[in-house]
């Protein structure tokens, strides 16, 4: 079915379908959309905008995981993102989520939370490429963009190495990273994230990034790194994730 196009539906005209759709997907319902677009005003969402890359009962929206579904918004007047409870989720709510991604911005990571309730975490849209896009591109990306971009992928894991947040998706991150043209970057998507000890986000997303097909070589050979180096590296920081190993870890990739 093709999407169609409604660029900005109020909140109170949400109730109604299509729209209930996306508000209580995948078990529409009048009960339980009312009930949602109640606690949207409370959070301050004005409106729900139906665009982006995904398609759902006919709309677009930008995203749609396990736990939730992603769709732009009006946020006190300023354009946002939204991430809704699906009512099948294996959560009963997005409370942790939120603890986790607003620990997160306290180090300097993810997309600015703006509110959150049970079933809602309203934050800043970032827009960029994914990560697997960015990396099959690699090649007409210039040397300096490359090298900010890679630097600030680890700068960002290891914020939260120290922050004690463990992302838990970063062994696989095409979907959890976003890459502006200037070599800014993102990391997204806290929903199975977690607060504790272990301190495995920079391995986990450089494990991926230069050593692991089809990308790992090319990585590497962009950045004039040794695998063996790298991949010693990579085991110093494991076994003592401190400031020495992480410089030492930076070194070796040649961003120091």
């Amino acid at each position: 079915m093709p999407a169609t196009a409604f660029p900005e539906v109020p909140v109170e005209d949400l109730e109604a379908r299509p729209f209930q759709t996306i508000l209580c997907y995948p078990r529409p319902s009048d009960e339980e959309a009312n009930r949602r677009t109640r606690e949207l005003a409370t959070l301050s969402v004005e409106a729900l905008i139906f665009s982006g890359p995904t398609q759902i009962g006919g709309l677009s929206v930008l995203g749609k995981g396990h736990v939730g579904v992603v769709v732009r918004c009006v946020w006190r007047g300023r354009r946002a993102a939204v991430k809704i409870r699906r009512v099948d989720a294996d959560r009963a709510d997005l409370k942790a989520e939120g603890e986790v991604l607003s620990r997160a911005n306290a180090v300097g990571v993810g997309p600015t939370l703006l509110a959150s309730s049970p079933n809602f975490i309203v934050m800043e849209e970032v827009r960029g490429r994914p990560l697997l896009d960015w990396l099959e591109k690699m090649d007409e990306v210039d040397a300096e963009h490359f090298r900010k971009a890679l630097r600030t992928i680890c700068e960002q894991a290891r914020m939260l190495d120290v922050g004690g947040i463990d992302h838990r998706e970063l062994s696989d991150p095409r979907r959890h990273v976003v890459v502006k043209g200037s070599g800014e970057v993102h990391l997204l998507d806290f929903e199975t994230a977690g607060l504790g000890d272990r301190k495995r986000n920079v391995n986990s997303v450089l494990q991926y990034l230069t050593m692991a097909k089809p990308y790992g070589a090319k990585v590497l050979a962009k950045l004039g790194a040794e695998e063996a180096e790298v991949l010693s590296a990579l085991k110093a920081y494991r076994a003592s994730p401190t400031d020495v190993s992480y410089e030492a870890l930076l070194k070796a990739l040649g961003l120091s």
